[in-house]
């Protein structure tokens, strides 16, 4: 691992010593090296000069002496930003000497993007014979596999759509559904974390190649309804679990709840909470599957009529003496203010120069010793000299001339073929 360090940049953790190239916007290849900078790596992100289009595009936000937006505070923590102009030459040179002297490559262009800037596989592998190449990207790239769908563009509600999960989201015969965030985005960048730390692993060969397709991804989050079609021969509805009853959320008077049974022990005890023992005897309801046949027959509306009477503070007190297991549907305002989210360290605290500490959700991969809690947001290009002086060993007057040649670009006009996938 390159060793380099700074003090805007965690020094300690899994991942200390390891220089990571970010040249990744938005949110799926983000998430990939968010987790990486938590664990500890020196993850420089290369921006465009007007940044990555998360400092542009979502929710601004006005401080008193400058902006940024909600989007660029949610994955940019302990990462070091870079301006480097890609359209320039000089620029490309620069990001040539940063990869010779990195660990790994994160990058969530569309395919064909950094090879049209000089940087295809094969290049960075002459660049640098023990770098680990990871990409993100809507169907994958097609130095591994073929990918029929590869230059077609893509965002988490189009391949959670084509994979079959916007299908089974909503009720019954109702039109589907966006599940209100960008689910296979996130996923994708979870996978391409994994990869990475699998190739780091690796210790009998250098380098390595990681491709993720954010399709592939929310086709394996729709696993079950695939194999209900391949062993069964059978297509999912919509709204419905045909595997079990009850599973879902129920109303009660001030909210919902969700309720989860996965065997007979738990639907006898619930069947004896709601004093409907009528059901617990009935036959056709023995098995989760035979339930979920007769769900909005009888399981359904029994429930319902329960909780409906209650609040969610009673049913859930109700539910969780009988061990039957339930959650309350929360709001966001509900989970800021969990004990059990701030008992895990899932918020922590975040500097930013315009919004000043705020808090984001934390890692949720819980190791001996802890990620990395807290952290900052930098500034567009805060540590572009920085971090050349370190890696690259140049001084004022190198950096000047690289300036003088344009290599960090200029504030007029947006790169828009950068935009992620």
């Amino acid at each position: 691992m390159t060793n380099s360090s700074s003090a805007t940049t965690p020094s300690t953790g899994r991942l200390a010593g390891l220089t990571v190239i970010d040249l990744t916007q938005v949110v799926s290849g983000a998430v990939t090296t968010m987790f990486l900078a938590d664990f500890g790596a020196n993850v420089i992100k290369i921006e465009p000069p007007q940044g990555d289009a998360y400092r542009i595009s979502g929710y601004p936000i006005a401080g008193e002496a400058d902006t940024t937006n909600l989007n660029i505070l949610r994955f940019s923590r302990n990462k070091r930003s870079v301006v480097l102009d890609l359209k320039n030459e000089a620029g490309r040179a620069v990001l040539a000497e940063l990869i010779c002297r990195a660990d790994v490559l994160v990058e969530n262009f569309r395919p064909g993007v950094l090879g049209r800037f000089g940087f295809a596989p094969e290049a960075l592998r002459k660049l640098n014979p023990a770098l680990i190449y990871t990409s993100v990207s809507g169907f994958g790239h097609d130095d591994i596999f073929e990918s029929p769908y590869r230059d077609r563009p893509a965002y988490a509600i189009i391949v959670e759509a084509m994979a079959g999960l916007t299908h089974l989201a909503g009720d019954g015969d109702g039109p589907p559904v966006w599940m209100g965030f960008a689910m296979a985005d996130i996923f994708a960048g979870v996978l391409a974390f994994s990869g990475t730390l699998l190739e780091l692993l690796n210790q009998d060969r250098p380098g390595g190649r990681v491709d993720i397709s954010m399709y592939d991804g929310a086709i394996f989050m729709n696993e079950l309804a695939v194999i209900c079609r391949t062993v069964l021969g059978e297509v999912m509805g919509r709204g419905h679990y045909t595997l079990q009853s009850p599973w879902g959320p129920y109303p009660t008077s001030d909210g919902h709840v969700a309720i989860a049974l996965i065997n007979e022990k738990q639907w006898q005890a619930l069947c004896a909470l709601i004093g409907r023992t009528d059901l617990a005897a009935d036959e056709r309801l023995a098995s989760g599957q035979g339930r979920s046949v007769h769900h909005h027959e009888l399981v359904e509306p029994a429930i319902g009529e329960w909780t409906s009477a209650r609040t969610t503070a009673d049913c859930m007190a109700l539910l969780l003496e009988s061990d039957i297991p339930a959650g309350p549907v929360n709001t966001a305002e509900d989970v800021v203010n969990c004990p059990q989210v701030a008992a895990r360290k899932m918020l922590i605290d975040v500097e930013d120069d315009v919004v000043g500490s705020f808090k984001v959700v934390g890692n949720p991969i819980v190791l001996g010793e802890s990620a990395s809690i807290g952290g900052r947001v930098p500034r567009l290009g805060e540590h572009t000299s920085a971090v050349l002086e370190e890696l690259l060993s140049l001084d004022g007057a190198a950096l000047q001339s690289l300036r003088e040649r344009g290599a960090f670009g200029s504030e007029s006009g947006r790169v828009e073929e950068l935009t992620t996938r």
